[in-house]
């Protein structure tokens, strides 16, 4: 090969270096701070939904510029980092302390599935429920095969409802402790229906609600969602304590109509303290490390006591599932 065709090679070899991981990064600090302009236009809250990816992808290019001695460059992408890791460190610290129940609390564990309408793994689901032996069970997604699962769990769970549906609308509640009510909420068809639960836990009774927002992936969609929200938020304030929601909201905490719900609702987000624990989607090329964002949430009054938050592992679904634990307060408080 002749000196001077080597010799361009080499420039422009250089020159992609020294422009790559700028254009790469320009890309990338678009989305953020189009994240800021989420009230204004649909597109734009979607954005808001990776604050981890802008922290991680932050730091990893100011790494790439110091060592490309691109120093200012290298100061910009600090700078991306910082700002989202202000959004993501809080809910890692300070660190939560998985504790027993106190004697006048009792203890409930809660498994949340969005099982996914195409998934066929019911046994391995079964095998789940038999290993965490959870109190209630919150399913997401149940198509008539699913419901046929579900029933085999009657015996041990022979309480709740279960309403099936051929799409994503399906829904349902088994638990193993009695209920005063199993019923719909009263707040519309929006992905299936929210359901209404109360058990009396330490003498005093519960109130869980279960709600599958929409999708926001058009205009339409994020309008429904951030309707459903906005009525979860005023049926959950009038309710009174203790009580909380579980579901698929669709939205992550960074989302400023998410934001406005959890203030409304008054309610405290359950994954304080255990850190992000992203859970959709679980298909993507790069799994759970790259893509993947919180949208499966527990909300909690200010009377119960997170003692654990976390996932299991995947089981066929597009959603990592959850697994709650949560102390309830002592018939004195």
């Amino acid at each position: 090969m002749p000196n001077q065709l080597r010799s361009a090679i080499r420039e422009v070899a250089a020159s992609l270096l020294q422009k790559l991981p700028k254009a790469f990064f320009l890309f990338f600090l678009l989305g953020w701070l189009s994240s800021y302009l989420g009230r204004w236009y649909w597109c734009f809250d979607l954005a808001t939904h990776f604050r981890l990816q802008y922290f991680a992808g932050g730091a990893a290019m100011t790494l790439v510029f110091l060592l490309c001695k691109q120093w200012r460059w290298a100061a910009l992408a600090f700078c991306c980092a910082l700002a989202n890791g202000a959004s993501v460190l809080p809910w890692h610290f300070p660190a939560a302390q998985v504790v027993a129940a106190r004697p006048d609390e009792q203890p409930l564990r809660l498994l949340f599935a969005n099982v996914f309408f195409k998934n066929k793994r019911y046994e391995d689901f079964l095998a789940l429920v038999k290993a965490e032996h959870p109190d209630l069970l919150f399913v997401q997604e149940v198509t008539p095969p699913w419901a046929q699962t579900l029933e085999r769990l009657r015996g041990e769970y022979p309480h709740g409802v279960i309403e099936a549906a051929t799409d994503a609308g399906g829904i349902a509640v088994l638990s193993r402790l009695p209920l005063n009510k199993a019923a719909d909420a009263g707040l519309g068809e929006y992905n299936g229906p929210s359901l209404e639960l109360q058990l009396d836990i330490n003498g005093k009774p519960l109130t869980i609600v279960t709600a599958h927002t929409a999708p926001p992936m058009s205009q339409r969609r994020a309008q429904q969602r951030n309707e459903h929200l906005r009525l979860l938020a005023e049926h959950l304030r009038q309710l009174p304590a203790p009580k909380l929601l579980i579901g698929d909201l669709n939205s992550t905490m960074w989302s400023p109509y998410f934001a406005d719900f959890v203030a409304q609702a008054d309610l405290l987000n359950a994954r304080a303290g255990f850190g992000v624990l992203p859970t959709w989607p679980t298909w993507q090329v790069f799994g759970n490390t790259v893509t993947v964002i919180p949208i499966d949430h527990c909300l909690v009054s200010r009377d119960i006591r997170v003692v654990n938050f976390r996932r299991v592992p995947y089981l066929g679904s597009d959603h990592l599932w959850l697994i709650v634990d949560l102390a309830l307060p002592g018939a004195q408080h």
